[in-house]
């Protein structure tokens, strides 16, 4: 059964060659028992759940008979077909796995987001003189700041700064990303600190006294150089998180309803307001912007920190959240028509290295549409098609 899951697998995700996939489906009649049990498995790893409504699953499917009507061997399909249009087209919508739609055209209202790219390598470096410098027009050279501070900038968007500053105050430095921009930076320290779109990190050029602050607006995820002597302190507009050495994931950007600390290795301290919170390992500390104090949750770790991994991971999601992440991902404007309920649930995974309309014909599949003009996409409020 080992060979012939895997098989399965491979058939979801079109990795089968023509030959294999017919010697797949004239065989799957006799695998009735284990088609159930793989799609059982995969719904209960959450790899489908909130996608997909009636009417994709009637169109994938009756795709699928087109397809294999004209191989001659539909009678040999149905009970791959029958488990199909209960559960597993989804993994298909989940994977972005395309094969099923690639003889259709595409739409109108997504043609010009085929030209809308992903987020790449820009930020500016605010230096401590006020001198702000496009980093991605500068790589791999030698920035100076005060003091003899010298900055590496290489390609690939990595800033590193080789030495803290000596004597005399030391000054700050800001290093921002726009929309559809991403850095990384390995502080004076030699903390490591990987800036999302539409974020910033305000840090000194020398860390002296007994603690090492940095700001934080945006998302960020940091791993933290250990210094048991000189904690490290990171402030957001809504929360305070004191280490000593770990990795973290922040996420406190002005437009979300709710800040949130996540760790994933060693101990943080989170403070907001009067009240503190000590987080383990896997937990997260929420704090929502209209009401200070601290909620801990346990975290989906690897979810949270998937834009790390090139990734839009989401569990059942609200479609405003969504689009939040797509319009800072992508630089564009997001409109919502009226009569749009914002709060519909969206689950999946889906690779960030694709142009616009590849994401958004995969947001298409849990029943939402698109309408995108010039930098602005439009959400729709009914059936547009």
């Amino acid at each position: 059964m080992k060979k012939w899951t895997q098989q399965f697998n491979e058939y979801l995700t079109s990795q089968l060659k023509a030959n294999e996939l017919e010697a797949f489906l004239q065989g799957s009649v006799q695998h009735d028992a284990e088609i159930n049990a793989v799609i059982e498995e995969l719904l209960q790893e959450g790899a489908m759940r909130g996608m997909g409504t009636e009417e994709q699953r009637i169109r994938i499917l009756e795709k699928i008979r087109q397809q294999q009507q004209r191989k001659g061997i539909l009678r040999h399909m149905w009970p791959l077909y029958r488990y199909l249009s209960a559960a597993a087209v989804v993994l298909l919508a989940v994977a972005g796995t395309w094969w099923l739609f690639r003889d259709i055209p595409r739409r109108d209202r997504l043609e010009s987001a085929t030209h809308i790219q992903p987020a790449s390598d820009k930020a500016t470096l605010t230096l401590s003189n006020g001198q702000t410098i496009v980093l991605n027009q500068t790589a791999n050279n030698t920035i100076e700041d005060a003091n003899g501070v010298k900055i590496l900038n290489f390609s690939g968007g990595q800033l590193s700064y080789q030495q803290q500053a000596k004597g005399g105050p030391a000054g700050f430095n800001t290093l921002a990303t726009p929309r559809g921009g991403q850095y990384h930076v390995i502080l004076p320290d030699g903390s490591r600190v990987w800036l999302n779109t539409a974020s910033s990190i305000r840090f000194p050029l020398a860390f002296n006294g007994t603690q090492r602050t940095v700001e934080i607006t945006g998302e960020a995820y940091l791993e933290v150089a250990a210094n048991p002597h000189q904690p490290f302190i990171v402030t957001t507009p809504h929360q305070q998180v004191q280490v000593l050495g770990t990795r973290f994931n922040i996420n406190a950007y002005s437009d979300e309803v709710e800040a949130a600390t996540t760790l994933l290795q060693g101990k943080v301290a989170v403070r907001s307001g009067t009240q503190q919170s000590l987080l383990q390992p896997g937990q997260q500390a929420i704090t929502a912007q209209a009401n200070p104090g601290i909620r801990v949750t346990e975290a989906d770790t690897s979810g949270i920190v998937s834009w790390m991994n090139d990734k839009f991971v989401f569990t059942r999601a609200d479609i405003s959240g969504v689009m939040r992440k797509i319009q800072r991902w992508y630089a564009v404007e997001v409109l919502f028509e009226k009569g749009f309920d914002q709060h519909s649930k969206f689950s999946g995974s889906i690779s960030m290295s694709q142009n616009l309309a590849e994401v958004l014909k995969v947001l298409e599949l849990s029943g939402v549409q698109f309408e995108v003009a010039d930098h602005t996409v439009t959400v729709l409020a009914g059936n547009k098609r």
